[in-house]
């Protein structure tokens, strides 16, 4: 989101200067290349990490719906990650060639394998949650168990 001062500035002060340009770079040009430079920014504002994405996931939803369980969290993952990375979600790539195409292809990978995203939620929400397991290295909290489900 353009923040509204700087949208009202641009659109009072900047863009009215384009309407004394040359006949080539008149307002309809400025507006065409500003439509354009969105699709860089948002790629370049996507760094599709598939762990990382999960664990912002479970980070938000405990930040913003503190008085949902677990289970009420488990939901909440799966249903974020399914409208927005999903095959048919509503995140889009705009070039075909960056390396967010492969990242997204195994972000959807692990979606489609539901007990590995189970794996994954459950090793950040004990993580996120429960104190005594962030860095232990005890036999109680079977660092080794949890590192393979992550993936580490």
């Amino acid at each position: 989101m353009v923040d509204e001062s700087l949208k009202n500035y641009i659109e009072n002060n900047i863009l009215p200067l384009y309407d004394h340009f040359d006949a080539a770079h008149q307002r309809n040009h400025v507006d065409m290349v500003i439509e354009q430079s969105v699709r860089i920014v948002a790629e370049a504002d996507r760094f599709i990490d598939p762990d990382t994405i999960i664990l912002r996931t479970v980070q938000y939803g405990l930040a913003n719906y503190p008085e949902l369980d677990k289970e009420g969290h488990w939901q909440r993952t799966l249903d974020h990650l399914h409208e927005e990375y999903a095959e048919g979600g509503y995140l889009r790539l705009w070039f075909e060639n960056s390396p967010n195409v492969a990242r997204l292809n195994a972000l959807r990978e692990i979606i489609k394998n539901e007990s590995l995203l189970l794996e994954k939620f459950d090793y950040l929400y004990e993580a996120l949650t429960n104190l005594h397991l962030i860095g232990c290295t005890c036999s109680q909290c079977q660092p080794t168990k949890y590192r393979k489900a992550y993936g580490h």
